[in-house]
């Protein structure tokens, strides 16, 4: 894969485009809520975060004018910030990427009769995601049971993971009162109570 991007699931290294280096995205600018009062220090009452910036340098070569002329038609019609937030990936980051829609004008002075260079800037609604899914099994032998999650598998990008538990009897036999699952990191719990027959599954 070229040094390129991929928007909506359409690799743009088709219209000939090159992304040449740049900054790696981290964290967006945070947005404290905050009051100052006459006396005193400061006060801080929460956090959020600015939207996300991405900015990309490309080059789009053709190979004639006519061609270089038809691929940049073809991105403008590909980044239309109309259509909504899509997927972008960045191709040298390979275990995230964002959503988010392009908010810069696209100007593309040619180099010549084959070649143009132009700025890309996108805005992107929330932090980064993984590209990969982690699976994970695990036995509850005692009650109640503790246990960690593999930190190799811990996965990419920024945005908190929201995980799906499936939980299965295979006591034999059926199991009545409470299921807690509690995140001891976190401090979130959650409690199922009833009747759980035998090789029946719960997901959470």
């Amino acid at each position: 894969m070229s040094n390129s991007f991929s928007y909506d699931g359409t690799n743009m290294s088709g219209y000939g485009l090159t992304v040449l280096p740049y900054d790696e995205p981290w964290m967006p600018k945070p947005l404290l809520s905050k009051s100052r009062p006459p006396q005193g220090a400061a006060e801080f009452h929460g956090v959020n975060f600015l939207e996300g910036i991405i900015t990309l340098e490309c080059l789009v070569k053709g190979s004639s004018t006519s061609d270089l002329h038809t691929k940049r038609d073809a991105i403008v019609l590909k980044l239309n910030p109309k259509l909504g937030n899509k997927r972008i990936d960045l191709h040298e980051i390979t275990d995230r990427f964002w959503y988010g829609r392009l908010i810069s004008s696209i100007r593309a002075p040619q180099k010549g009769d084959r070649n143009t260079r132009f700025g890309l800037t996108f805005e992107t609604v929330n932090a980064a995601h993984s590209t990969t899914l982690d699976d994970d099994t695990f036995a509850i032998l005692s009650d109640p049971d503790t246990f960690d999650v593999n930190s190799a598998g811990a996965i990419g990008g920024t945005e908190y993971a929201h995980p799906t538990w499936y939980v299965r009897n295979t006591t034999g036999s059926m199991v009545t009162g409470n299921i807690v699952l509690a995140n001891t990191t976190t401090g979130e719990t959650l409690t199922w109570s009833g009747t759980f027959e035998d090789d029946r599954w719960l997901r959470i």
